[in-house]
């Protein structure tokens, strides 16, 4: 009776843990295969000549929609990587928007090949920046809604530290919203100056999160004061003669 009484107490925090790890598992899954298949859409052009510098000079648009599509896609697995460390459950509303955010990462070969066939269009880039900004924003709210909710975020981490990781995840959509603007207004002079001030904001932003993080020195720990052994007194029949 005993047995089954604690097995019935275990049971519910073992099933909140399955489910996270399944979720952890399925996204892991999912940012590999989309790596995969970003590899699997580099053909090779039908015009070639047989040389290797006219494969590159073919290619070139294809190898930089590649490189920027990996780089985007492990830069988001370790920042989902770095979230999840931090919580604990996850419940149905958390496992609804890591699913929306798979589910965009999914479409990144699709858009990373249309990027390549209209590499000069401005429709070409706002759809390719859009999507990585799409899924920036999901996993704010996800990261959001899991500190708001009770339960999900493990209790030893700090409302400062919460508060930075929420800007991290803020901080890819606001980028590509930024290029989409620049690329889209007209002279060449002003525009691109718009990613200094973005510039010396995330590096404020990374002094003041190193800042945040910085665990307190062990001197400033207060120790208490030590004392001396008690002597052992004698009785008294002792020292008697």
């Amino acid at each position: 009776m005993g047995d089954e009484m604690g097995q019935a107490h275990v049971e519910p925090t073992l099933h909140h843990d399955y489910k996270l790890q399944r979720l952890i598992v399925l996204t892991d899954a999912v940012f590999a295969i989309a790596m995969t298949l970003l590899a699997l859409e580099l053909r090779p052009p039908q015009t070639w000549d047989g040389s290797i510098v006219g494969l590159f000079s073919a290619m070139r648009v294809s190898l930089i929609s590649y490189g920027v599509s990996f780089m985007a896609v492990a830069l988001y697995w370790v920042s989902h990587r770095r979230i999840f460390g931090f919580i604990v459950k996850a419940d149905l509303p958390l496992t609804l928007l890591s699913l929306i955010a798979l589910g965009l990462v999914t479409l990144l070969p699709v858009v990373t090949r249309f990027m390549t066939e209209h590499g000069g269009d401005h429709a070409a880039l706002s759809v390719y920046l859009g999507l990585f900004a799409a899924i920036g924003v999901t996993n704010t709210v996800a990261w959001g809604y899991a500190c708001l909710r009770s339960g999900l975020v493990d209790p030893a981490m700090d409302r400062p530290s919460r508060v930075v990781y929420l800007l991290l995840q803020l901080w890819p959509a606001l980028t590509c919203s930024a290029v989409i603007f620049v690329s889209a207004t007209s002279g060449p002079t002003w525009r691109w100056l718009l990613f200094l001030p973005l510039g010396a904001a995330m590096i404020a932003f990374r002094r003041w999160k190193s800042r945040v993080g910085e665990p307190l020195p062990s001197s400033a720990a207060p120790t208490a004061p030590r004392r001396r052994p008690a002597k052992p007194r004698l009785k008294d029949s002792a020292v008697r003669p």
